[in-house]
């Protein structure tokens, strides 16, 4: 059949979005409600990058940013299955120990990639509950600090959080979480997180910058039956003209 090929130019929105996740003992109890706030969120987006990083002594990237949503779907489907792997992995690379968040969530920042190109957005959803070892280097705030220079926003989501322990203790580790938060411009959730406070993290991420960044170009082959059609309805005419002629 007639076909024509185009040269289409694809795009995809310029989002990249990093899913850090802590997976020490003190979250074991909290990862069936984590796999699926966050599964949710993932599959409220269509274009943007996401990566999975983890952490409780060392930070690992499971998951450098891509679009490949069938991959981080399954992939959080598995850490909410068998947390356990994950959380050796991370605690037996480490030299400091567990439940390390500041340089967690720094692992979770320097995993961003393309820096240089500034029309782009960056965010990390964090989901801990802050409880850190009094042995780490740096705090979740000094990460905030650093990441808002580069001008990545935090998406917080602790479930371990209560409201007396927030307001009245700023020096609390849900008060320090919220600061560090805070720092980036960014929300910060608490235990009761509901359906709601994930649509409002979702339009958050959806209405920071989002300009359009164009893809690898691809050829698209598209019938194009107008010519066929026409030389059919000649050889159609003329076939009758014959026969016709043929009776007389």
């Amino acid at each position: 059949r007639p076909v024509s090929v185009d040269l289409v130019a694809s795009e995809y929105d310029n989002r990249d979005i990093m899913l850090c996740l802590d997976v020490s003992g003190s979250m074991n109890s909290y990862f069936d409600k984590m796999v699926t706030r966050l599964r949710e969120i993932v599959s409220e987006m269509k274009g943007e990058r996401f990566g999975i990083t983890i952490f409780d002594g060392t930070p690992i990237t499971v998951v450098p940013l891509s679009n490949d949503y069938d991959t981080i779907d399954k992939i959080l489907e598995d850490i909410g299955k068998d947390e356990y792997t994950y959380l050796r992995a991370s605690h037996y690379n480490s030299n400091v120990g567990s439940s390390v968040i500041g340089p967690g969530v720094l692992g979770c920042v320097t995993s961003f990639d393309r820096l240089n190109e500034t029309d782009r957005s960056r965010s990390v959803i964090i989901y801990t509950d802050n409880y850190a070892s009094p042995n780490q280097e740096i705090s979740i705030v000094q990460a905030a600090k650093y990441a808002k220079h580069l001008g990545i926003t935090f998406y917080g989501i602790n479930p371990a959080d209560s409201s007396y322990s927030r307001e009245n203790n700023a020096s609390s580790p849900s008060g320090e979480y919220m600061r560090a938060v805070t720092i980036t411009g960014g929300s910060y959730y608490a235990a009761n997180a509901t359906d709601a406070d994930i649509n409002r993290i979702v339009d958050q991420i959806m209405e920071q910058q989002a300009a359009l960044l164009e893809g690898a170009d691809k050829y698209v082959k598209n019938d194009t039956p107008g010519i066929s059609i026409i030389i059919a309805l000649i050889a159609i005419v003329v076939y009758i003209g014959i026969i016709w002629s043929l009776r007389l």
